[in-house]
């Protein structure tokens, strides 16, 4: 609602401002309608005072702008007025050059360029804080990098510091699982060994008839190669191939009943033989070929390991050393570092030292000079004395009207860099009244000037 109304008022404002003008057919006449300001005013006070603020603005607008862009022509004047009197200065023109930079000075301290510097030197700062924020949050962002970094390296150090503990814990392990089938490896053939050991004493049961029968085996006179049969099955029964040495020890009992152990040994075979597991009959008298592989693929798993360790140590000892090599390494780069430190230390005192005895040269030779200067002085002063005594005084209204303009004209020419024609001026100035105004400063100023340049002239 309030939109409509904006528009229904504006709308009848702009016909009020705008004299229309219609044509009257009948009497062919045309009637002009005036619409003053004031009563504009008068019935809509806000448009007019909101169209008037509107044009404040635009004229404040466009004079900053006016004033930015004369500010930059002069700017790009000065700057080129400067850049053509350096150009002149380096190719020896030093008088044209002189004047292009007192140009750019003038341009540049001209009052209307105020308001433009006071905008450039605001616009610069404000330039300035906008680069140091950048520099800041680069800054920031580098440092959270090199703490992301920092985290991410000690993560991954402390995962592999993990891993490297479950390898460790995975080889004990396995050591230890080698171990314990070592131990029960161990365990059967000591408990095969004394199964082995058992079997004579149970013979009587198995086999009672050739045990009452015989009597104590007493080695007899040996029938042909009886002998060589009985060692053999001996050899072979202590090699545990049981099927082979039965059947020499039968063939000994053939030739010679009582040889001997031939008995024992026969029947201790048979035993064997009839006892012993179905699995184990592949090897006759050994233990299972299932167990002697298992046997060697454990020994050669401990080997490996044993090999591996020992590497393990071989490597932790090559690190220790080079870490030793290291320390030792970095304690003699600090040390050599520490003495030219102090090197440099000492260097510096003595450097001081003597630029302190230099200042104090200097200072002594300055207070002579000073000292000579004033003894100078003070003898010209003396000898001029005499002179002065002569002197006609001059009346007060006389030395106002002569001495003015005279002084002026020393001035004038002090000003001028005149020296030597300025001290004239000086001096007689100074004779006439010693204590008019500042004579006695212009006098000696020129004077010391004077001999200055005679001395550089020389």
């Amino acid at each position: 609602m309030h939109r409509y109304r904006r528009f229904f008022v504006f709308f009848i404002m702009i016909t009020l401002i705008t004299p229309p003008s219609y044509a009257q057919e009948a009497s062919g006449k045309k009637e002009e309608f005036e619409v003053s300001n004031k009563s504009v005013e008068k019935d809509f006070p806000s448009y007019t005072q909101s169209l008037k603020q509107l044009i404040k603005e635009a004229e404040k607008n466009i004079k900053k702008v006016n004033v930015e862009l004369e500010g930059r022509k002069r700017e790009e004047e000065a700057r080129e007025l400067h850049e053509e009197g350096n150009r002149l200065y380096k190719e020896g023109n030093f008088a044209e050059a002189k004047s292009k930079w007192q140009k750019a000075l003038s341009i540049a301290q001209d009052p209307d360029m105020k308001d433009y510097i006071r905008l450039s030197e605001r616009r610069a700062a404000e330039a300035e804080k906008r680069k140091k924020k950048e520099r800041k949050e680069q800054k920031q962002l580098e440092r959270q990098k090199r703490i992301e970094l920092r985290q991410r390296q000690a993560e991954e150090k402390r995962q592999k510091k993990e891993a490297a503990k479950r390898e460790r814990r995975k080889v004990k392990l396995r050591q230890e699982a080698i171990q314990r089938a070592e131990q029960k490896s161990a365990k059967v053939a000591a408990s095969q060994k004394a199964k082995e050991k058992a079997v004579p004493e149970t013979k009587p049961e198995t086999k009672p008839g050739p045990r009452t029968k015989e009597a104590p085996e007493k080695e007899s006179a040996a029938a042909p190669g009886v002998s060589k049969t009985y060692k053999e099955g001996v050899r072979l029964y202590d090699e545990k191939k049981y099927e082979e040495a039965y059947e020499k020890f039968k063939d000994v009992r053939k030739l010679q009943p009582g040889y001997a152990r031939s008995s024992y040994y026969f029947h201790s075979c048979d035993y064997i033989l009839k006892t012993r597991k179905p699995e184990d009959k592949s090897t006759p008298g050994s233990t299972s070929s299932m167990d002697i592989k298992e046997h060697q693929k454990l020994q050669s798993t401990i080997e490996k390991n044993r090999l591996k360790e020992a590497a393990r140590q071989k490597k932790a000892a090559k690190k220790a050393q080079r870490d030793a090599e290291n320390k030792k390494r970095l304690a003699e780069k600090k040390a050599r570092l520490q003495k030219e430190k102090e090197q440099r230390v000492l260097k510096l005192a003595e450097q001081k030292k003597q630029k302190a005895l230099e200042r104090q040269k200097q200072l002594e030779k300055k207070k002579a000079a000073a000292a000579e200067k004033k003894a100078r002085l003070k003898k010209r002063k003396q000898e001029k004395k005499p002179q002065a005594t002569p002197e006609k005084k001059v009346s007060p209204a006389a030395s106002k009207g002569s001495i003015a303009p005279l002084y002026k004209e020393g001035v004038k020419l002090y000003d001028d860099k005149k020296y030597a024609e300025a001290f004239e001026i000086f001096k007689k100035v100074r004779e006439m009244d010693p204590s008019y105004e500042r004579i006695s400063y212009y006098y000696h100023s020129s004077d010391y000037l004077v001999r200055n340049l005679e001395k550089k002239s020389k």
